[in-house]
């Protein structure tokens, strides 16, 4: 497997078939094209993604380790196939609607200013994860581990209380109805 260091790429269209599985260690991705690419069995190490798109990519046994994504395009995409181990991310004002994290540990994982609707977070460890002004409308949480997690100024949220671990996890008086949409009672100011 191929091994790059410290490269830096502008402006790529991986889309063309350009796109070469290897791993890349210290890498900058900006405003780099991948939707719909296999990334299959690549590896990333302490890279950055910014103002990229990686729509629909394949994600199978790839290693996301130390990675930042900023102001990306990540729609659609499975994390639960990438390889667990030593799994880390963190997402900043990105769009992840409609992707899967289903049964990941991401314990202590930021997610900033994200659009989330429609993520599968259902048995996933998010202990001690932030979420900080996301929408999360649509997201599901069935059986996850919420434990210490930051909802405070996040929006949209809807949780059974009795199918997920909540101690400790962070509410604001805004979005703490999401915690109760379930029982059909009414909640007026």
């Amino acid at each position: 497997m191929d091994h790059f260091i410290e490269m830096e790429y502008l402006k790529k269209d991986f889309t063309k078939g350009a796109f070469q599985p290897a791993l890349y260690e210290n890498c900058v991705f900006v405003d780099c094209n991948f939707e719909g690419v296999d990334l299959s069995d690549s590896k990333f190490h302490e890279c950055i993604f910014k103002n990229s798109n990686l729509s629909n990519a394949k994600l199978l046994n790839v290693q996301f380790q130390g990675i930042e994504f900023s102001q990306c395009k990540l729609l659609g995409l499975y994390f639960n196939d990438c390889k667990q181990m030593l799994l880390e991310f963190n997402f900043r004002n990105c769009k992840l609607s409609h992707s899967s994290f289903y049964q990941m540990r991401l314990d202590k994982t930021k997610f900033i200013q994200c659009e989330l609707e429609g993520v599968d977070f259902e048995e996933t460890n998010l202990s001690m994860a932030v979420f900080e002004q996301c929408s999360l409308q649509d997201a599901r949480f069935g059986g996850a581990d919420l434990r210490d997690a930051n909802f405070k100024t996040s929006y949209g949220i809807s949780i059974h209380p009795e199918e997920v671990k909540l101690k400790g996890a962070i509410f604001s008086n805004s979005n703490i109805a999401g915690l109760l949409i379930h029982t059909q009672i009414i909640i007026e100011d």
